[in-house]
């Protein structure tokens, strides 16, 4: 039973059936969602191949500068370094870009945000939760490194995302 639509009789059949076809019947022709086919490839490559690398840079460099065990590290490392799109990083320095700051001045915040990223995978993979043994094509860091060790890099990646915002020359970011 679908009750009556304001608009009059017939809307309801109206728009049951346009939406059955991906049309939105209230949108003009311009507005409306043409339906994607199979053929039409979905592009996942990020915006600016640039901005991925000097992510993926920073992302290196904020672990390297950070006083570590070797081992902590590597494990730090391993589940950072794991590649993936970095939209949440990218979403980061794109928006501060539009608004008129600086890439420099943003990346604390995007590499901090990425780290906590990290730190909820590597967490999510334990033995205790989803106890996957492979992410994105390699062992998780519980399976390279040991469940203490894994433990460890994600609480670390955790901590460090305080570290990476007090590297920022912005007070608000700094108060993340």
């Amino acid at each position: 039973f679908h009750p009556p639509h304001p608009i009059g009789d017939g809307f309801a059949e109206r728009a049951s059936a346009a939406s059955k076809a991906g049309l939105a019947p209230h949108l003009p022709a311009s507005c409306r969602r043409v339906p994607r086919t199979m053929a039409e490839p979905v592009s996942a490559a990020p915006l600016d191949h640039a901005l991925l690398a000097a992510v993926e840079r920073a992302l290196e460099d904020f672990i390297a500068a950070e006083a570590l065990p070797e081992n902590l590290r590597a494990a730090c490392m391993h589940a950072v370094l794991a590649g993936g799109k970095r939209l949440r990083p990218i979403l980061v320095l794109e928006s501060a870009r539009a608004a008129g700051g600086s890439i420099d001045d943003a990346m604390p915040a995007a590499v901090a945000l990425e780290f906590v990223h990290a730190f909820s995978l590597v967490h999510d993979d334990l033995p205790a939760l989803d106890n996957d043994s492979m992410r994105r094509g390699r062992p998780t860091c519980h399976v390279a490194f040991g469940e203490a060790m894994a433990i460890l890099a994600g609480d670390c990646l955790l901590a460090d995302r305080k570290s990476t915002r007090l590297n920022s020359s912005h007070e608000w970011i700094s108060r993340m």
